[in-house]
């Protein structure tokens, strides 16, 4: 059988062979018998092709297959490994046969940078972890199929995640230099992010990543750190050895955080100790923390978003004439009298808060209601007319 023309042209540039992953007899008996407990475990008799395949990617990505390739049932090759091979760039990247690659394992090469085309829709799990020239790697446009990918222990020094990158699950860019990352969209799918072993000064997750589990931040230089949103699905959050002063004001409603570590973080308002942050570098601050921010909260004074203004005093004193300056700032003395009780809601921007107006009618047969309204929570505003009688002030001590 010839092998496929992206195999041959690769094999032109590289200058050795690559081995068709099934005619490996050893390797492939190990995966026929992971794809049989495979279907054993779900309740079939006998491994299907789907099995093999499934079970040969995920062996195909491990450095025992180095230089292997294998095709699904049309030829097309879905899964590469050239794992180790000290190459400073990817062979013929511009073949249309790329586009059908499930699985592509770069690991421990000698790469500077890399472009991931647009076109290679199909990508589903993608290692280039320990090439410690890589300073750069590029996304053309949104892989939504890629669920992996492994860049730990490489150069980079910025990373830009598309958006549309919706079946990604886990990725791993520890241990590299980078001083910037940005997420263009959310990643709903993501569970694992690590980031530890950078030199991050800061870090801000949006929403959207609701499916995360595992964060580690480690061993970077963070001052800041902010989420948008409850992490709800979060069990591990790595925060040591970082600079620190505070600590994000939602994280105790991380309701399944179940580890966190904060050692080696200057936290100046943060107890230390059984109360806050251990002493061990590596004890759980998980629970001590969340009780630490809940009562925070707790002990924090409510925001007023409202105050109640209450105006008395003589009829035609100008009560609802001063209460017109105040709104409109336009003082009209030809206002009629309030009979009664006139209630407005004055929404002022200004201010940052409602004032909750209370305009009393001064007829003499008004003010027994008046005690009624009177409370100690609310501003009491006399309103006098010194011109048109003093005896006004007495009535009003």
């Amino acid at each position: 059988m010839d092998k496929p023309a992206l195999i041959a042209e690769l094999e032109t540039a590289l200058g050795f062979s690559l081995n068709d992953l099934t005619g490996q007899e050893a390797l492939w008996k190990v995966i026929e018998h992971l794809a049989f407990i495979d279907a054993c475990m779900a309740g079939r008799e006998s491994a299907t092709a789907a099995d093999l395949e499934r079970a040969a990617l995920e062996r195909l990505n491990m450095s025992v297959c180095r230089n292997c390739y294998l095709c699904d049932a049309d030829g097309a090759v879905i899964g590469l490994n050239l794992f180790g091979n000290d190459l400073a760039q990817l062979p013929v990247p511009e073949h249309p046969g790329w586009r059908r690659l499930r699985v592509l394992n770069l690991a421990e090469n000698k790469l500077t940078e890399l472009a991931l085309p647009a076109g290679w829709q199909a990508l589903q799990s993608l290692d280039l972890g320990d090439n410690q020239t890589l300073r750069a790697l590029r996304f053309d446009g949104p892989l939504p199929a890629l669920e992996r990918l492994d860049a730990s222990d490489s150069g980079l020094e910025h990373l830009v995640v598309p958006a549309g990158m919706s079946a990604l699950k886990h990725l791993d860019v520890s241990r590299n230099k980078l001083r910037s990352v940005v997420f263009e969209g959310d990643c709903a799918a993501l569970e694992w992010l690590d980031f530890s072993g950078n030199g991050l000064e800061g870090f801000r997750l949006s929403k959207g990543f609701d499916a995360l589990q595992y964060l580690y931040l480690n061993n970077n230089a963070l001052k800041s750190l902010v989420f948008d949103a409850p992490l709800v699905n979060l069990n591990t959050l790595h925060l040591s050895k970082n600079q620190l002063d505070e600590l994000p004001g939602n994280l105790f409603l991380f309701d399944k955080l179940e580890s966190l570590y904060l050692h080696n973080n200057p936290l100046p308002a943060v107890p230390k100790g059984a109360s806050g942050v251990p002493e061990g570098e590596h004890d759980n601050a998980a629970v001590a923390i969340r009780n630490y921010l809940r009562s925070i909260i707790e002990d924090a004074p409510m925001p007023i978003d409202e105050v109640k203004l209450v105006l008395i005093g003589n009829s035609t004193a100008g009560k609802s004439s001063l209460i017109r300056y105040l709104i409109d700032g336009v003082y009209d003395e030809t206002i009629p009298s309030t009979h009664g009780i006139s209630n407005i809601i004055w929404d002022s921007n200004e201010l940052g808060f409602k004032v909750n107006i209370w305009d009393f009618g001064g007829q003499e047969f008004y003010h027994a209601t008046h005690r009624l309204f009177l409370t100690e929570n609310a501003l009491s505003l006399v309103v006098l007319n010194l011109e048109r009688t003093r005896q006004a002030s007495r009535n009003w001590r």
